[in-house]
């Protein structure tokens, strides 16, 4: 059972970089004779780049008929759900399959605490009954056995350390990619949030905190619980060692089915960081890829839907002119209307407009969209608003000015609200385009998958490992905790003086 188990392990270190496959690089698509040749063969191989072709083509996991496989090496792996077939339809969160495979990588683990849970009680279960019905049984005693068993018990609780001091500083590392990963998405969310989305700051904001508190506090509960791991399992494991060599068997015996229960949860948690490892490494992969090819129909693409270059520079274009034609009107209305001295006469147009004309607003744009440079004498949009304050004039209860200005505060008013509409198209538009194809997730994308991917991807594994190694190395203590507890009493049995004093008194370790 022991050998099974190792076995188990060490195929799951193998799945953790993924599955086998077999590369071949991307080639023209076939001909007619080479794809019925294809279709007919019955070996399955992986195409690295391959959007019509490979093993995307005419598969039904795959998201679309033209649809690219995001990560398709790296989630090259067997599929539960679909009789163990190779799964091809690349990264895609919102696909069963997809989670299915990734959960398949961490199956040895899970089977190895399903194996050692029933397999070990089975065995103490069979210990025990051998030790009620055959108690009073000698047993030779063997030197070699007994320091062979001695050696192997230091060497796994050395192993063991080891374990715990890998799982320590790697859960440390790996909660610190995790916040500064956090932290960076964070601060990109706040940034368009604060800066470019202000209608509706409150109600997002308030959501993005939320969120991120709900993810903060989940990584400091999967940090304490590690920590609490890695302790709890070295207590167990110098008490065991303790009690084996001083011949406390009933010490022994109970941190025996103590490290039964821990052992099979720790290998339980190490299964889960390998499928939370593997689901981390497929998603930078994802990210990376997406960001390389952006016009490509991927999973991605559904999280994020982006238009193409030419319609988010046809939006950029249309900001312009809309720009350009609100200055056009308030150019309108301050040459028409508040730079003429109209006569009570005309009631609609009068308001005793008075004293030094209005300087016009600045067009920063040609008739044809390019950029216009202010002739002398217009005021640029930034101080526009400012400028103007200083020809409003006092108003009485009809509206007219009791004082000399050329603008009433209610007409100021306006002119100030098409002054920042302007201003917030000129200064946004560009971030919302890359907002629209995407270029800003991109950016943020290709920080995250080259400054946070490597630390995450490596450190996962550093924990997934650790754990492994821990429970392995805690498993197989127990079972010499037993065999080194039996052999030194077997050994104090052969003893002279134990034959002497056994007809006094009968101890039984």
């Amino acid at each position: 059972m022991t050998l099974l188990l190792l076995y188990c392990f060490f195929t799951s270190l193998s799945l953790a970089h993924g599955a086998s496959t077999i590369h071949i690089s991307p080639t023209q698509p076939p001909t007619a004779y080479e794809k019925t040749i294809w279709e007919n063969s019955t070996k399955k191989f992986i195409v690295a780049e391959t959007p019509l072709y490979g093993p995307t083509y005419n598969n039904p996991q795959v998201i679309g008929d033209a649809s690219v496989a995001l990560a398709a090496q790296r989630t090259f792996r067997k599929d539960p759900l679909n009789g163990f077939q190779k799964y091809t339809g690349g990264w895609n969160i919102s696909n069963r399959h997809y989670w299915a495979s990734v959960g398949y990588t961490a199956g040895p683990l899970f089977a190895v605490a399903a194996v050692w849970f029933l397999g070990f009680g089975i065995c103490l279960l069979v210990i025990c009954m051998c030790y009620i019905c055959h108690r009073s049984k000698s047993i030779g005693y063997s030197r070699v056995a007994y320091f062979l068993s001695l050696i192997f018990l230091l060497f796994f609780t050395l192993l063991a350390i080891i374990g715990c001091a890998m799982l320590y500083s790697g859960q440390i590392k790996y909660n610190e990619s995790t916040t500064e990963t956090l932290a960076y998405v964070m601060s990109q969310a706040d940034s368009t949030i604060g800066a470019k989305l202000s209608s509706s700051i409150s109600t997002i904001t308030d959501k993005a905190t939320s969120s991120s508190n709900n993810i903060r506090n989940f990584l400091n509960s999967v940090k304490a619980a590690l920590i609490v791991v890695s302790i709890v399992m070295l207590i167990l494991t110098f008490l065991g060692l303790a009690s084996s060599i001083f011949g406390m068997q009933v010490i022994v015996y109970t941190l025996v089915i103590l490290g039964w229960i821990l052992v099979t949860g720790t290998f339980i948690l190490s299964g889960t960081f390998l499928l939370l490892h593997n689901a981390t490494a497929d998603t930078c992969v994802a990210m990376s890829e997406w960001v390389e090819r952006p016009s490509s129909n991927t999973a991605l693409d559904e999280i994020l839907p982006c238009t193409d270059n030419a319609t988010a520079q046809e939006t950029l274009m249309r900001s312009k002119e809309v720009t350009g034609q609100l200055v056009e009107l308030i150019n309108t209305v301050v040459s028409n209307v508040s730079n003429i001295n109209f006569s009570p006469v005309f009631p609609q147009m009068y308001y005793n407009q008075s004293g030094p004309l209005l300087p016009l607003l600045c067009n920063p744009f040609n008739h044809d969209l390019t950029d216009r440079p202010c002739s002398p004498g217009e005021l640029d949009l930034n101080n526009a608003t400012q400028a103007w304050s200083t020809f409003v004039c006092q108003v009485n209860q009809n509206g007219t000015c009791t004082t000399t200005g050329r603008l009433t505060p209610a007409l100021y008013g306006q002119m100030a609200s098409c002054v920042n509409i302007s201003t917030g198209l000129i200064n946004d538009a560009p971030f919302l385009v890359q907002l629209q194809d995407c270029s800003y997730a991109k950016q943020t994308f290709r920080d995250i998958t080259n400054n946070n991917c490597p630390g995450l991807r490596r450190y996962g594994y550093r924990v997934y490992v650790g754990l492994a190694m821990l429970s392995t190395a805690v498993m197989l203590s127990l079972v010499f905790w037993i065999i080194y507890s039996r052999e030194r009493r077997h050994r104090k049995e052969a003893l002279p003086e134990y034959s002497e004093s056994k007809e006094i008194v009968r101890v039984n370790f």
